[in-house]
């Protein structure tokens, strides 16, 4: 990814929060939330996470659902935009309501899928830079969120974390 590619999803960043800050404003904070899904891909041991260039640490790949759009096919989208894999969707791991401050203003209710690759080859995108963690030693930059939906992964599979 060049620097002009990460300037430019930089800059789409700030117009999104200074957009979504106004529609608060204009709807007297009643905005709804956003409906978004991200996936949950575990292999070997090790989860894909998002290195987000807009420097708010990793998360799981996903995104916001496009008007029109359901989660399940939002989210493969996303994955092969963010990841360059095809992923095959497994049951539904989590719904939280998003409260992590990369979209400051916005609100989202996020649905969190268990995925497994089907294809694709492992590239880059313009929101960040995909990376496979062992499940004991995961980043410490991990969003509010991720974290979550992780530690009651590694409850539920019985992996200690390191």
């Amino acid at each position: 990814m060049s620097r002009l590619e990460k300037l430019i999803y930089r800059a789409k960043v700030v117009g999104a929060n200074v957009a979504s800050f106004g529609l608060k404003v204009a709807t007297f904070n009643k905005l709804p939330a956003f409906a978004a899904a991200s996936a949950l891909i575990v292999e070997d041991g090790k989860v894909l996470l998002i290195e987000r260039y807009d420097g708010n640490g990793h998360c799981f790949p996903g995104g916001f659902v496009d008007s029109n759009e359901q989660p399940d096919a939002a989210i493969i989208r996303e994955v092969l935009e963010e990841t360059g894999y095809e992923v095959v969707l497994g049951p539904v791991f989590a719904v939280r309501n998003n409260t992590d401050k990369p979209w400051r203003h916005l609100t989202s209710v996020v649905v969190t899928y268990e995925a497994t690759i089907t294809g694709g080859q492992l590239t880059e995108s313009g929101e960040g830079m995909p990376v496979w963690f062992p499940l004991t030693d995961l980043p410490n930059d991990l969003l509010k969120e991720t974290r979550k939906a992780l530690d009651d992964y590694l409850i539920r599979e019985g992996v200690s974390a390191g």
